[in-house]
């Protein structure tokens, strides 16, 4: 399965209010890969600089259309009311 990876910068204030020090703190950002996701990445990736990497785990399968779960129901059903179990 496609992930992005990338830092997310933030900055944040190490010093005091009347004194501000600004330091840049990066986040490790792992997301799924998807065109939405890969959009995001783009606008928060600190320099603009993320990978797509395989994470090594399978791609989840597809849950069944509503056609084929419509299908199969009626399938079951014709076989309880015909006597027929298996």
């Amino acid at each position: 399965m496609k992930v992005l990876k990338y830092n997310l910068c933030t900055k944040v204030n190490t010093g005091t209010i009347d004194e501000p020090f600004f330091a840049d703190v990066l986040t490790p950002v792992v997301m799924g890969w998807n065109e939405v996701n890969e959009e995001i990445a783009k606008r928060e990736a600190h320099n603009g600089e993320y990978t797509i990497e395989d994470d090594g785990q399978t791609e989840p399968e597809a849950p069944p259309s509503q056609e084929e779960r419509i299908s199969d129901l009626e399938d079951a059903l014709n076989m309880i009311l015909n006597g027929v179990t298996e």
